[in-house]
């Protein structure tokens, strides 16, 4: 071993080091071995890597979203939305809607892309009358799903709303929702993905950057009445003109 500053070979090894291994008698410089200073970086991101996915991990985070969510109250709702988050959990909502809407008989508003006209066809065929079912799918965001639902009940007073969305989710549409200016009630959906699957673990994660994300851009502080009715014009001329209305 040779010092890699000044080449002499009075080299000395620390073996308790991993980031400083080797010290230079002569020119009194210290440098890592390459191999020992990969492997120690190596453990610090397979900890960090396994501490994300841990179950332990992630039945905590799970919990913490869980206790950020106010309890749920028992005021009467004008209505009820639904936000839809892909194909695997389109039955699963449509099945807690209707169990909702039997105890609580009030139009019900599904948003989201393409979702909403699935879960609307789904919650016919599970007994809901299609004159309590409406929606939009304009939506794509979380953002957009206050956006446009904001757009087709504001007008009709309908601001006092019970949100069904799943678990994970809850937090963040539960603010988008009250920055729209709506009374939400939450109601979560429990999911039937296993606590500690790999893609519950994507799930949640997620979850924290977006939350974190739509903080620093604002989309969860109430805006301006002027902001909001540009919004809301603006969406009813999207949802017109893009025939997003179901």
């Amino acid at each position: 071993m040779r010092c890699p500053f000044c080449k002499s070979s009075a080299v000395t090894q620390h073996r308790s080091s991993v980031s400083a291994a080797y010290t230079c008698l002569t020119c009194q410089r210290s440098f890592g071995s390459s191999r020992r200073a990969f492997w120690g970086k190596s453990w610090l991101i397979a900890l960090g890597v396994l501490g994300l996915s841990s179950p332990l991990l992630l039945n905590a985070s799970m919990k913490t979203i869980a206790n950020l969510l106010p309890t749920s109250r028992d005021e009467t709702v004008a209505s009820i939305i639904v936000l839809g988050r892909g194909p695997s959990d389109r039955a699963e909502r449509a099945l807690a809607t209707s169990e909702i809407f039997q105890t609580k008989p009030v139009p019900v508003f599904v948003s989201g892309m393409t979702d909403a006209p699935q879960i609307v066809k789904v919650l016919h065929e599970m007994g809901v009358e299609m004159d309590y079912l409406s929606g939009e799918r304009c939506s794509q965001t979380t953002w957009e799903n206050g956006l446009f639902s904001e757009a087709s009940l504001k007008p009709k007073a309908e601001t006092n709303v019970l949100l069904v969305t799943d678990e994970p989710h809850m937090l963040r549409a539960y603010l988008v929702f009250q920055s729209f200016g709506f009374d939400v009630t939450p109601h979560a959906v429990p999911s039937e993905k296993g606590l500690f699957s790999l893609q519950q673990a994507r799930v949640v994660l997620r979850e924290y950057a977006a939350l974190a994300t739509y903080t620093l851009r604002g989309k969860l502080h109430s805006k301006s009445e002027s902001v909001q009715e540009a919004d809301q014009r603006q969406a009813i001329l999207k949802m017109d003109d893009w025939g997003c209305r179901l």
